[in-house]
């Protein structure tokens, strides 16, 4: 025994030196779990810096062209040793410490040149600090994207400091009998599952030796090979994409406008479908002959820049072709000749037998009028006639401005003939393709005709003020029949989810299709590490209430084991209309009220203020827009610049703040753009309307959400209290100020884009939500990146969607009223098994359901009352 207790000494001191011989470095932060952070630009998916894994890396969000900063604030002072990270795009860095416990970060600890990009930077810190500010100087920013990329960032401190401990809420767990069901037989096929081809897809190849006969179509190998692979996944149809085609400049039917090969496949290709019961949609693009003049046609892929964009400065001063002048066409929004073009193409393609036509171009990236060098005689009576000015509004010279930096931001001019121009330009491009539209319908009553909503009215980094495409503005057409769910909204998760509600609000005469962009998952292994990339893809849009679903593309989801995904997916939202998705409603008690105009003249506001910034003045005094930070800032020029630029997109990261707190905290909330003034007349169906940025708002919104606050409905608004209205005029006292004395209004006087990624934040305000709501519908996913959407098919069925975006297991508390004198029958689809669980909950259960979920696991739910015997 004196032997053994000798050897475990040794060891033990052995063991004792190792660690102190490794902690002469410090003692690593979990700073994830214990500090809050804050970012400029919002930042995704923070917690990849502490996973231990360079190669998983968190990202700025769009906006501005420039470098970033990350804010750690700690909860008392700590002696921090160093900080070391991994990043790419920045070559410089400051490194700035707060000693006072105000945050302010103004006590330099060091610049830093970055030696060799993604490998480690150090830099030594050894304070005992309240908090530490990183900032990027110098580097290489991305379109519309901000810098640098991180991999890793490590803090070690001289003590030993470890987070508290979270508690997790626990329930009542789901009865899973040990009997495994089998699958219903799947009739219903109401959701159309629509991949997209190109010709070369089913063996056709561009010349004009092409076939075009049905039969001889029919009989091509290539044809029936695709009909097989449709078949396997359960496809209706597909989306033709003459991708090639429009490359080649020439289109596979016999055009009178277009160039053409002078055969008349894509006829014969539609009829060929039809024959096997197969629907044929459209999708063409945006640099396709007849628009552009083919002998001064630039080289692909950058004639995509040329017509419909000539009003664009892109071609002509970010130096793409030195000496190159753009053509100058009809203007776009303002004379008939690309309506009328584009109108005619897509007439040729319905007098072919097509069934459904996207009524946008892909890529479709029309720029707003460089004012500096735009002369347009029709848009100064068309403006004039609509919003009474003589000329177009005159702003400033751009400079040399050169691909890859920001836009000039003495382009825009925070005036009332500016803001009313962009609204021109938003309402004109509407305009053009919902008169498409009708004239399309005129030509086949049943024709599906989709907006291709451009992501340009969606990101971040839109800009709209650029583009010239406002979801709100266009979604007014009653012609389209579907809106195709394409874009982002980045989000730590739920990111597609937030993107259907806010295309449902813009549009809500139209069905939902879903678009899968397969280029986020093709390129990875289908395990079971990476298949949530397209179950966590495409549930959410079915859940919202998608009824057609298009693929990005056929030939990109064949190899490296997606196949058989893609199958099981369809399989799946199958088992999801056995189910009745397609009769359910959602449970939102909460409404999210967005402003595209406030969001719009906010970053006009802020974008001026730096044009009025003198280049050659080494240090300038600025007027900051926050008032808790007093009045007047004194910044050199650099520091000034990152200010604003992010500032101009205090609006945009304002409204992805709240859709984060509502989605990690589980609360089911619809959209509606304030903007859209007869969207709002039944608001009193909610319990709480959120107002996450309110700098522009209409009298008769207004009236609206007072009408609903005065019935019962709780506000809770966030930063602005609508000072000017939907032209960005100031009003004599802000619009919602009147609000305040109700007792149903709470109004917090907080910056959301600064503050919104705290954790601390959005458990604090998701808190407050459920107060204001009560916990009828009530979810906690235990701060894990647990993702929840609930339907409802009557007061005793339900749908549950729950997708674990953690590279943990998880569990999750749910309350769903269910009604009390019933039991229920549970049934759970994984996508991680080809089986379907059955469970049963009892009438003393209903209350607090605890449900376990595996990493990256898709969980489908089915709860529903048995019937009584």
């Amino acid at each position: 025994m004196k032997e053994i207790m000798k050897i475990l000494g040794v060891l033990l001191s052995f063991n004792c030196f190792f660690i102190n011989a490794n902690n002469k470095e410090g003692y690593k932060l979990d700073w994830y779990n214990w500090a809050e952070v804050r970012t400029a630009p919002y930042m995704l998916n923070i917690d990849y810096l502490t996973d231990a894994d360079t190669k998983t890396v968190s990202k700025f969000l769009g906006g501005p062209e420039i470098g970033g900063w990350i804010e750690w604030l700690f909860p008392f002072p700590v002696t921090v040793n160093f900080i070391k990270f991994t990043q790419s795009g920045a070559d410089s860095f400051i490194l700035l410490c707060d000693e006072t416990g105000k945050y302010l970060f103004n006590k330099v600890v060091e610049g830093k040149k970055v030696e060799e990009s993604e490998a480690w930077t150090i830099i030594h810190v050894n304070k005992k600090i309240y908090g530490l500010k990183l900032v990027a100087l110098s580097g290489k920013a991305g379109y519309r994207s901000p810098y640098p990329i991180f991999g890793e960032i490590e803090i070690y401190a001289k003590e030993r400091i470890l987070p508290k401990k979270t508690i997790e809420e626990r329930g009542k767990k789901i009865l899973i009998k040990k009997d495994i069901i089998g699958w219903p037989e799947l009739t219903k096929k109401n959701i159309k599952f629509i991949p997209c081809v190109d010709l070369w897809m089913a063996g056709i190849n561009p010349g004009d030796k092409m076939p075009e006969n049905v039969d001889e179509i029919s009989e091509n190998k290539g044809f029936q090979s695709m009909i097989k692979k449709l078949q396997e996944i359960d496809a209706q149809g597909v989306r033709i994409f003459l991708e090639t085609y429009c490359c080649n400049n020439k289109m596979p039917w016999k055009s009178q406008l277009a160039q053409n090969y002078g055969r008349d496949t894509l006829r014969g290709f539609i009829e060929a479908l039809h024959k096997k019961n197969f629907i044929a949609s459209i999708f063409l693009h945006a640099w396709i002959s007849p628009m552009q003049s083919v002998e001064r046609m630039l080289p692909m892929p950058d004639r995509r820049w040329d017509y419909p964009y000539e009003q664009s400065d892109l071609v002509a001063s970010k130096g793409l072709y030195p000496g190159y002048e753009p053509n100058r066409y009809p203007c776009i929004i303002s004379e008939d000749d690309f309506k009328t073009k584009w109108f005619g193409l897509l007439k040729e393609v319905v007098e072919r037998g097509i069934d459904e036509v996207y009524v946008m171009p892909d890529e479709y990236y029309f720029k707003g009028h460089n004012l500096e060098i735009v002369n347009c005689p029709s848009c100064e009576r068309e403006f004039k006639k609509r919003y009474g000015y003589d000329g177009l509004p005159k702003v400033g010279k751009g400079g040399d401005i050169k691909r890859g930096s920001s836009p000039d931001p003495r382009k825009a001019i925070d005036t009332e003939q500016y803001r009313k121009w962009k609204l021109f330009e938003y309402e004109k491009i509407a305009e053009l393709f919902d008169e498409v539209a009708r004239n399309l319908k005129k030509l086949n009553p049943n024709l599906n005709l989709i907006s291709s909503v451009n992501p340009a009215a969606t990101l971040y980094s839109n800009s709209g003020l650029e583009h010239g495409i406002a979801l709100d503005i266009i979604g007014k057409s009653r012609n389209f029949t579907h809106v195709q769910l394409y874009a982002d909204v980045p989000l730590n998760y739920g990111g597609y989810t937030a993107l259907a509600r806010r295309i449902a609000g813009a549009y809500p005469d139209a069905k939902l299709s879903a678009s899968i962009q397969s280029l986020k998952f093709q390129h990875l292994q289908a395990d079971i590490n990476n298949e949530i990339l397209f179950y966590g893809y495409l549930f959410p849009f079915i859940m919202e209430g998608a009824t057609r679903v298009d693929l990005y593309r056929l030939n990109y989801i064949e190899g490296k084991n997606w196949w058989e995904r893609i199958k099981k997916g369809m399989r799946m939202v199958r088992l999801l209309e056995e189910w009745g998705i397609s009769e359910s409603k959602n449970v939102a008690e909460t409404c999210l009220l967005f402003s595209r105009a406030s969001e719009d003249w906010w970053q006009v506001k802020s974008q001026s203020a730096m044009g009025t910034v003198e280049p050659e003045s080494k240090r300038s005094t600025i007027l900051y827009m926050e008032k808790e930070l007093g009045t007047v800032r004194s910044e050199t020029l650099d520091e000034m610049e990152r200010t604003l630029n992010f500032e101009r997109f205090r609006g945009m990261y304002s409204n992805r703040a709240i859709e984060s707190i509502l989605i990690e905290n589980g609360i089911q909330y619809d959209v509606r753009f304030t903007e859209r003034e007869e969207t709002l007349e039944d608001l009193n169906k909610y319990k709480l309307l959120i107002l996450p940025f309110s700098y522009s708002m209409s009298k008769k919104a207004y009236e609206n959400i007072k009408k609903a606050v005065n019935s019962g409905v709780k506000l809770v608004m966030f930063n602005q209290l609508a000072p000017t209205d939907e032209y960005g005029v100031e009003y004599p006292e802000p619009l919602l100020k009147e609000l305040l004395k109700n007792p149903n209004v709470k109004f917090i006087d907080t910056n959301l884009a600064a503050e919104g990624m705290k954790k601390s934040f959005k458990k604090t305000y998701g808190d407050l939500f459920y107060k204001l709501l009560g916990k009828k519908y009530y979810f906690n996913n235990n701060e894990k990146r647990i993702e929840y959407i609930l339907r409802k098919i009557d007061e005793n069925n339900f749908i549950l969607y729950l997708a674990n975006w953690d590279k943990n297991k998880g569990s999750c508390v749910i309350n769903i009223p269910l009604v009390s004198n019933n039991d229920y029958r549970v049934l759970v689809c994984s996508s991680s098994s080809d089986n379907i669980k059955e469970g049963i909950l009892r009438e003393y259960e209903l209350k607090k359901l605890e449900i376990d979920i595996n990493p990256r696991e898709i969980l489908l739910i089915k709860i529903y009352a048995e019937e009584k015997r």
